[in-house]
């Protein structure tokens, strides 16, 4: 009984985090992002992926990444534009929660068995 307790509050947060990811998306509209700010943070986000050490490109990945789905014929990356904007501003990433993973990337079970 406890283990189906817990599989639901689980979903229950997955479903309120996922409410407040839209509501802060929907928000506002973000400003003041130039190409001129963009640069030095994609040379950093470049340099800290190719050469950080795993923590660090988990933390880079995560301060910006919510959602990697994986299709037959696409990959579609999702986030926050709130959290990119963000880090872009600060010029730092940080990774405030643990993503949960989701497996529908082998809904026929086809691949990797």
């Amino acid at each position: 009984m406890l283990s189906a307790r817990i599989v639901e509050l689980r979903d229950q947060k997955t479903k309120v985090e996922a409410t407040i990811e839209r509501a802060l998306a929907n928000a506002a509209p973000i400003s003041g992002v130039t190409p001129e700010a963009l640069r030095p943070f994609g040379q950093t986000v470049r340099e800290k992926l190719l050469h950080g050490d795993i923590a660090l490109r988990r933390n880079c990945l995560r301060s910006v990444v919510g959602q990697v789905i994986v299709e037959p014929q696409k990959v579609t990356i999702l986030g926050s534009t709130h959290a990119l904007h963000a880090a872009i501003t600060r010029g730092e990433f940080s990774a405030p929660k643990v993503r949960s993973l989701v497996q529908k990337w082998r809904a026929r079970r086809d691949s990797n068995s």
